[in-house]
């Protein structure tokens, strides 16, 4: 389930280096801390423009980086993707962003990318119909449970030793395909991101 800090789900905010067309600088820390409202106005104004932030959560980001890795193969290193998929400021340069947006236009002019996009959502409908039946797996270990042992409300960290390891077995058999979406207009928009960029670092 999607991991949330406050009100906003964890993900990957990615920054454009050097945006080619960009009207509005980026609000430093200097007027945060003179006026914290007009801050947060410039910077809405900011990461609209286009190659100045792209942003996924972590469910959207992983496949959108694994459709790219097995699409750019001839010019991405394998070695480089796990980068992608961690916060420590990884940066792409501005030849493989402008490379990677090419790739991905193409791939939705030719409509490669819808087919990948229609293909993903039959994963998913398929991994949602067998977690339904993981869900009605742990409903009744969790009515178990409580008819058992007189408990009002467990959490299954708090299950029995028993009945916590058939929870752990019972999970291990969710179908994880289910949370991990991919559409063209997510490949669309950050391919005009990697465009106007000039180069991006993912944090």
């Amino acid at each position: 389930y999607p991991l949330i800090i406050g009100e906003r789900e964890m993900g990957f905010d990615i920054h454009g280096l050097n945006p080619t067309e960009q009207t509005h600088k980026k609000p430093n820390l200097k007027l945060y801390k003179q006026d914290e409202d007009l801050w947060h106005e410039q910077y809405e104004t900011w990461e609209k423009q286009d190659g100045s932030y792209f942003r996924n959560n972590v469910w959207w980001w992983r496949r959108l980086v694994d459709y790219i890795f097995d699409e750019c193969s001839d010019f991405l290193s394998s070695d480089d993707q796990g980068e992608w998929h961690m916060n420590n400021g990884h940066e792409v340069s501005k030849a493989l962003a402008i490379k990677i947006a090419d790739r991905m236009d193409r791939l939705i002019e030719i409509g490669h990318a819808k087919q990948h996009e229609k293909m993903i959502s039959k994963k998913i409908m398929k991994a949602v119909e067998h977690n339904k039946k993981i869900k009605l797996e742990h409903d009744a270990l969790r009515k178990k449970v409580i008819s058992k042992y007189k408990l009002k409300d467990p959490a299954p960290s708090n299950y029995p030793d028993n009945e916590n390891k058939k929870w752990d077995e019972i999970q291990s058999r969710e179908d994880y395909d289910a949370h991990y979406p991919f559409e063209v207009s997510n490949v669309r928009e950050f391919a005009k991101f990697c465009r106007n960029s000039g180069g991006f670092s993912i944090d």
